[in-house]
């Protein structure tokens, strides 16, 4: 199959042999997407490939449609290396119907750390010990950004938040949200408390809990939230100076965790000022 009438610049080329081993990273995503351990990550669709070339995220390659080459954005051509490959011979890499066209391989950034707030200035972080759902964490880094947390720090039995998965939920948050992946979360925690002055709320299913709409807002706040289905456990209940409840109606059930994060951080963002 001939190449496509377009120029192709040095940082582009056109593909068509699937054994090529530059498409290594995209192959079988489906059966590939334990990716905790790798250097690398794949992110997933036109808008969130987008978002990780707007980031300082150094990026190995960026794999496109040949029906999706014209929604390629140009100023990123000389920053990256593009393959184009046919639409058929992308869905059989991939292994699954693939519409979106875009995809990319980043690679993550070695150990983030946080840095201390300016006096005065008001800091949230969220801390996730283990969610387990991907779709999950993916919402909640979102949600993280949109209402302003400086970080999420992510504990070692949580979902991979650099997952295809999760990136895609996040529409590419991910990207601009400081994700902190400590060895030990309860002592980073704990440190937090004692270094830096900050308070731990943990966000419980508790009708003797503080109701959250009465609670006011510390300058520095680190809410937990727990896993979907055991919530926290105690060790995480003992590191909180406080723990707070959404009342619900008698007879619900327990909010979806990425559902109770927004209502939390609309609260302690937008309410409790």
């Amino acid at each position: 199959m001939p190449p496509p009438a377009y120029n192709l610049p040095m940082t582009e080329s056109f593909l068509n042999d699937l054994d090529d081993p530059r498409l290594e990273p995209y192959r079988d995503l489906k059966l590939t997407n334990q990716s905790r351990r790798q250097e690398i990550f794949v992110a997933e669709g036109r808008f969130v490939v987008e978002r990780l070339l707007q980031s300082d995220f150094p990026i190995e390659s960026v794999l496109v449609s040949e029906k999706k080459r014209h929604l390629f954005p140009e100023e990123y051509l000389d920053r990256v290396s593009l393959m184009v490959l046919p639409h058929e011979l992308m869905q059989s890499l991939v292994g699954f119907d693939f519409h979106h066209g875009f995809l990319a391989c980043g690679l993550r950034k070695q150990e983030q750390k946080l840095a201390e707030p300016e006096p005065g200035r008001r800091s949230l972080l969220l801390a996730c010990p283990h969610i387990a759902d991907p779709d999950n964490l993916g919402t909640m880094i979102r949600l993280a950004r949109a209402f302003g947390a400086d970080a999420l720090l992510v504990g070692d039995q949580c979902t991979d938040p650099f997952s295809r998965r999760s990136i895609r939920v996040s529409m590419g948050n991910i990207f601009s949200l400081p994700i902190i992946q400590p060895a030990d979360l309860q002592e980073t925690l704990k440190g937090l408390k004692t270094e830096w002055e900050y308070e731990v709320a943990a966000t419980v299913l508790d009708d003797r809990a503080e109701p959250l709409m009465e609670e006011s807002r510390a300058e520095r706040l680190i809410l937990i939230f727990g896993n979907e289905a055991t919530g926290l456990d105690p060790r995480w209940l003992e590191i909180a100076d406080r723990q707070v409840t959404i009342p619900m109606d008698e007879g619900t059930d327990s909010l979806n965790v990425a559902l109770s994060a927004g209502i939390f951080l609309y609260h302690y963002t937008r309410v409790a000022r």
